[in-house]
């Protein structure tokens, strides 16, 4: 009779921990080498920061989940190390952690075996955790190796800057990237797999020999397979744009401008309006040129409603979501007027829409005027009860502060 009820005992205990997700050991990274060594397991060691909103997600929602915890009870013993201490500055060079989270996959001598860094899913995160525990082909620290030996196929580099991409490990991408590009006869990039390492590095240099050639080989790239004109708008698109980006913080506005002229004989944007909206808008504000600033967001938005309402009125939502989450904006006198002008500017372009009201409430609360204010929240409601929505906590917290000024 007694051993039934301890084996009873026994198994309510495993049946509980297995619903549990991850169990994190309240332990060393020492004393976790030790354990796993003496238990035949590996380790696994979340990088966090009390500030890290990702690795709160990610305890959360993702380390919570019984699938998650029944494998990683099993084949790791498993820790959590706040990386704000000073003490742990040394590992995280050793390491070479450079965001988070960043998860640790080590072997029992405390080894690397595989690095991933950001918030994911359940299904991606139990993936990592087989290639640590079962699949060594696919583990940084063997891909390390076999690029340190000299291996270029560009298979291999496309799986390797895949995974140096997961790990965060932007410097050994930049590495990489800048060498395969050296090494690589610029005919090359005229294959789709050799094509692909751009769209993956996003290391092509503007006016660069390679930039240079691809241009001039545009229309053979559009017309190859695997390739096409979307791949190449992006290639093409993200290189210009960081060249722009980098070269605005150095110039004044009419070079600024005179540069991006010169970028549309190679290529223009799809989005090209925008893009040029948010880069001189961007520089005004940096420069405390604000009346410059407005008329630069008006100008562009009325350019933007003559070619592409759709792109308008998105460009003109953001710029006043900006306008009234941005504390700059409280320092700048007539900013929340200006916000309710363009958001009444896109209101014209859209019509009647519910996001609208939410949008001119709060700008309104922000300018003092409670009428114009409780006038929005009232037509807000009135939309939400014709399409029977349910009222969203963050307006219920506006109409109460609106309602107490």
């Amino acid at each position: 009779m007694k051993n039934t009820v301890v084996t009873i005992i026994l198994l309510f205990i495993i049946q509980l921990s297995k619903g549990q997700g991850i169990k994190f050991e309240n332990i060393d990274l020492k004393q976790a080498l030790e354990q796993a060594k003496k238990n035949d397991k590996l380790v696994f060691l979340d990088c966090y920061t009390s500030w890290c909103a990702p690795c709160k997600l990610l305890d959360k929602n993702v380390f919570t989940q019984e699938k998650v915890g029944d494998l990683f009870n099993l084949h790791f013993i498993n820790i959590k190390l706040n990386m704000e201490q000073e003490e742990l500055r040394p590992l995280a060079q050793n390491y070479r952690i450079s965001s988070y989270p960043t998860l640790l996959f080590l072997d029992a001598n405390g080894k690397m075996l595989h690095k991933v860094a950001g918030n994911m899913k359940a299904e991606d995160l139990l993936n990592f955790a087989h290639i640590a525990i079962s699949e060594p082909e696919k583990q940084l620290n063997t891909l390390n190796k076999r690029y340190n030996e000299g291996e270029r196929g560009i298979v291999f580099i496309l799986d390797y800057m895949e995974t140096l991409k997961y790990a965060s490990e932007r410097t050994m991408m930049v590495q990489v990237s800048q060498s395969f590009l050296n090494e690589t006869e610029k005919s090359a990039f005229l294959q789709a797999e050799v094509f692909d390492f751009l769209l993956l590095s996003k290391a092509l240099t503007y006016k660069s020999d390679v930039y240079n050639y691809i241009v001039d080989n545009k229309d053979t790239l559009y017309a190859t397979n695997g390739i096409g004109k979307d791949k190449f708008n992006h290639v093409i698109c993200t290189c210009i744009k960081s060249h722009l980006q980098n070269q605005a913080r150095n110039l004044d506005i009419d070079e600024l401008k005179n540069v991006v002229e010169q970028s549309k004989t190679d290529f223009k944007l799809s989005n090209q309006l925008m893009f040029e909206a948010e880069l001189f808008g961007n520089w005004y504000l940096q420069h405390q040129q604000y009346d410059n600033w407005i008329n630069q967001i008006k100008t562009s938005a009325n350019a933007m409603v003559a070619v592409n309402k759709e792109a308008a009125y998105l460009f003109l939502i953001q710029t006043t979501y900006h306008i009234s989450k941005d504390p700059l904006f409280k320092t700048i006198d007539g900013a929340f007027d200006e916000g309710i002008i363009l958001l009444l500017k896109a209101q014209e372009i859209a019509g009647d829409k519910i996001s609208h009201y939410y949008g001119l409430a709060n700008l309104y609360y922000l300018t003092g005027n409670k009428a114009k204010a409780l006038e929005s929240i009232k037509r807000y409601e009135h939309i939400n009860q014709e399409h029977k929505g349910q009222i969203p906590e963050h307006f219920l917290k506006l109409k109460s502060k609106v309602v107490e000024m």
